[in-house]
């Protein structure tokens, strides 16, 4: 007689929404940990960034992630042809924020954030990669990884 599994039929698109959700949280609760944010965990789990939005709302960039992967010799080479560079310019001319942060995989390194925080220092210490379109002054992207940026953003801002 077939068990429970062999008889359920799973929607893909369920299935992929929760995978993006676990994505999601795993970048905000990695953030906060950063930031040295005394937040529990369960606080967190599924909540998303609206979370950080509304607690944070002085926050110097907008944060957000995207479950795309960074290849940083892409990035340095032909940065506007790499698929996150697409996805965060998609994405920022969506949600229309002055400055914006995704938080993406980058293998080999972990997690980096691609922003737009021009006015955010750069640390002592910390790797950060900054590049421009050619073809105009205005779309450019900062890439640091996740302490990087935590470090910068502490440096001007405090919870």
């Amino acid at each position: 007689m077939p068990g429970f599994w062999d008889r359920a039929q799973f929607d893909p698109s369920v299935l992929e929404a929760k995978k993006e959700q676990n994505y999601i949280s795993g970048a905000l609760i990695l953030l906060c940990r950063q930031l040295k944010l005394k937040v529990r965990v369960s606080e967190l789990k599924g909540s998303g960034f609206k979370w950080f939005h509304e607690n944070f709302p002085d926050f110097p960039v907008h944060m957000e992630a995207v479950k795309e992967k960074l290849n940083i010799v892409d990035f340095w080479v032909r940065p506007t042809k790499t698929k996150p560079w697409k996805a965060f310019f998609d994405l920022s001319s969506e949600l229309r924020k002055p400055a914006l942060g995704v938080i993406l995989q980058i293998p080999s390194v972990g997690y980096g954030v691609l922003h737009t925080g021009w006015s955010l220092p750069a640390v002592p210490g910390y790797t950060r990669m900054e590049r421009r379109s050619a073809a105009s002054d205005q779309r450019g992207l900062i890439l640091e990884t996740v302490p990087g940026f935590a470090a910068s953003a502490l440096s001007v801002w405090q919870p």
